[in-house]
Order: structure tokens, then sequence, then C-alpha cells
């Protein structure tokens, strides 16, 4: 096939630079939003016995907009929300993604939230992050990697962890404050699921740049006698 370069002109270049951009951008990761809680209601998400405490959706203050609003309030415990109303193939998922606030009380013990992966069988396995900042929304993220998660002590269930990501749900742990509290609060955002990147053939991009790139030259030069590629 022949492609003559000065008939390409104006339009053409136009046409590679879009070709090139959508082959750049083919491999980025995409994401599935699991809730953003601006329609300001839980969303299938509930609290798993047998702890206490009180989950409910704030309609501002959010990252931006609506967000979840958790708080443990029994000292030496813990809260646990769920995703309940979908199971996901998270193996086809990067891992895990969401915006935290944690807020500040005297003589509190402040953490960061857990995450948990729910199997259907009552399996769960946990994960730690290291903690973030307080009193501030920030984004946390936790990959999929199975070194990187144990069972929980909750974990009731035999899946193992690619039958749990095969078709399992999310969900979080907020950290027990301490005694002298008696509660602590947690806002959660912008939960994701991040895709695992499909990248696009090498050819197809080396061919892209190579076009790019005698168009680029003839237009530099346009006195030269017309040039194909083959």
């Amino acid at each position: 096939m022949k492609i003559n370069i000065d008939r390409l002109g104006r339009r053409g270049t136009t046409l590679v630079a879009a070709l090139l951009i959508t082959t750049l951008s083919a491999g980025k990761a995409n994401a599935l939003l699991v809730d953003d809680f601006d329609d300001g209601n839980r969303d299938g998400w509930a609290l798993v016995p047998p702890f206490n405490g009180t989950l409910n959706v704030q309609a501002t203050g959010g990252n931006p907009g609506g967000f979840m609003y958790s708080t443990d309030n029994a000292p030496g415990g813990f809260l646990i929300t769920q995703f309940v109303d979908q199971t996901f193939d998270l193996a086809s998922f990067n891992g895990i993604q969401w915006d935290e606030f944690v807020y500040t009380h005297a003589n509190s013990f402040h953490n960061s939230s857990k995450v948990l992966l729910f199997g259907t069988d009552g399996t769960i396995f946990q994960h730690t992050p290291t903690p973030g900042p307080l009193a501030t929304w920030n984004t946390r993220y936790v990959d999929f990697d199975e070194s990187f998660w144990f069972h929980a002590t909750l974990s009731a269930g035999t899946m193992s962890f690619a039958d749990v990501l095969a078709n399992g749900q999310v969900g979080f742990i907020v950290d027990a404050s301490s005694a002298a509290q008696g509660g602590r609060e947690v806002g959660i955002d912008n939960v994701t699921l991040v895709e695992s990147p499909v990248p696009e053939p090498s050819s197809i991009v080396l061919a892209t740049l190579g076009l790019a790139g005698v168009i680029v030259l003839r237009r530099l030069h346009p006195r030269k006698s017309a040039m194909s590629v083959l």
C-alpha cells in the first residue's frame, strides 16, 4: 500500500496525529466506579455483624459531593462495611482505590481503614495499608497481588484467593478507637476498581510513529519532491 505524503496535507496530518494519540492511549488503565455516594444513599453497603457502629451517607463534604460516613462506636471493637449489592470479577482488575478522610479525636487511636475481599462462602481476605494522613481527603490504593493479603480473623470459608477474585465483594474495616475516646469516624468516597491495562501491539505503535515522523519531515521541507511510503 502506497501513501502519497504530499496529498495528505493538513487533514492527513490531523488524521495521523489522532491515530497516534489513540494508539499511545491504548494500554492506559481504565476504572470501574463502584460508588461515589453522590446520590445520597448507601447503595447496598451494609454493616457486617456482630460489630456495632453507624453507617450513613453525607450529602456534602466528600471528595467531592457525597461520601459514606462510618463511625465505630464500640471501644475495642470494629466496624465492618461490605458492598453486598454486587459481586465482581476482581481478577479483571489490578486493585481497588478509594478516597479516605480520617477524623481526629483526642486520646483516640487513628489508622487508615483496612480493605476486605469477601468470598461467597464466608471467606474473607484482608489487607492493611500503611497509615495515611489525618483530617484531609487522600487517595488510597491496594493491589490485588495475593502476597499483600491474608485470611482475616473472621474468615469462615475455604475459598482460595484466586476463587475470591473470580467472584467476590469488597468492604472495609474501620479500626477500633481507644477505650478512652469511644468512637472513631472515617469518610470513604469514590470506591473504584482499577482495571488491568491492555497494551497495544508494539508494531502498531512503531508504524504510527514512523508515519507521523515522515509527515513532519515533509512539512518541514516542502520543496522536496513527493515522497511515498510503502
